[in-house]
């Protein structure tokens, strides 16, 4: 079976490998990946700017319906379809665990190195332990059960560590995958009016997504608007509730303490492009801001994710600006370099069998 490997640095150290399809043993099911997403962090792989042990089977967003059933597997029946929970993987007894944040755990590997019976979904089947699953109802189509992953950061975010309070103004910088989930769940959250920002190059992509979400009241090019102005006007000078900053730039990070309240809140999502960014913390501490960083997602917030798009409150199709086979992978990274798409989806069986 086709499976994508990162074997080196370099855009010519990814590798399309025949590995072996290996049968479930007792306690195991085999997965069969119907759609996998590429991330921006794995955008960041592409450019060597992101941490990995090679060779490392890439792919962190997928969905699959299960193919075939091991001995000893009463919960799960082949055409089930599921994703992997953060638990996966996890020792689920450390200190990490305990509390419930998993993704922590020392025995997750998430950047390899992988050999064929652990890693990513960038594959067209995976055989695993018949646990740590959630089982994803038929309403929620493989392509958008592989984008929970995203979804479920944002629902981390901003309606478990950071909440949004009912009534909130709430911008958001990037109109990205990340930028336009995290105004989604942001309203979903109760916030009473959500704004997100980019800038000129997203005028072609982004923006118009952004624009055509009921969830979203006001699309802002920074280039064109002072965005400041704006959040005051809206404000009655006071500032924006909260800020969350999806797009990693340094300018946009500085820029947050200008549009927040004094005494409101800051939530960093964006991974920035160099390890670390000049911040202005004066700004910060005179305002007495709340700073909230945040990474990966709990199996709660899963759960949650998975309701909100069930019930419609958080739309993920749109997102989607292209389709492509998992062998054309170094096409939807030029893609997402251009800046021409949003979310780039593969289909390891095709699109119709994903359907």
């Amino acid at each position: 079976m086709t499976a994508i490997y990162k074997v080196r640095d370099g855009h010519d150290g990814w590798e399309i490998r025949d590995i072996p399809r290996r049968e479930p043993g007792p306690g195991e099911v085999e997965l069969q990946i119907m759609a996998a997403g590429i991330c921006g962090s794995e955008l960041h792989l592409y450019h060597d700017n992101h941490f990995y042990t090679p060779p490392s089977l890439i792919g962190h967003e997928w969905s699959a319906r299960i193919s075939k059933v091991g001995e000893g597997v009463p919960d799960w029946k082949v055409g089930d379809k599921v994703v992997t929970l953060p638990s996966r993987n996890a020792c689920g007894h450390c200190f990490y665990c305990s509390i419930g944040q998993s993704v922590f755990c020392a025995a997750r590997r998430p950047f390899g190195p992988y050999g064929p019976n652990d890693g990513g979904g960038w594959r067209e089947y995976f055989t695993m332990k018949a646990e740590g699953f959630l089982r994803v109802p038929d309403s929620v189509s493989f392509e958008e059960a592989a984008m929970l992953e995203p979804a479920s950061v944002l629902v981390q975010a901003l309606c478990i560590k950071a909440p949004v309070h009912t009534g909130d103004v709430v911008v958001v910088q990037g109109a990205g995958t990340i930028g336009i989930l995290a105004a989604q769940v942001a309203k979903a959250a109760g916030a009473g009016r959500v704004i997100i920002t980019d800038v000129a190059s997203a005028r072609e992509v982004k923006l118009p997504v952004a624009r055509a979400l009921p969830a979203i009241d006001q699309v802002v090019d920074i280039t064109e608007t002072d965005l400041k102005a704006l959040v005051m006007a809206e404000t009655d000078g006071r500032g924006a509730d909260m800020v969350v900053d999806c797009s990693g730039s340094e300018a946009a990070v500085n820029s947050a303490f200008g549009l927040v309240r004094r005494s409101g809140r800051v939530v960093a999502i964006g991974e920035p492009a160099t390890p670390s960014i000049s911040v202005n913390w004066i700004d910060a501490i005179i305002q007495n801001i709340d700073l909230h960083f945040t990474f990966g997602s709990t199996n709660d917030a899963w759960r949650i994710a998975l309701q909100l798009v069930a019930d419609g409150r958080v739309q993920l199709k749109p997102l989607i600006s292209h389709r492509i086979a998992l062998a054309d992978f170094e096409e939807g990274f030029k893609l997402m370099d251009d800046k021409k798409a949003l979310k780039v989806m593969m289909f390891p069986h095709g699109e119709a069998a994903a359907r």
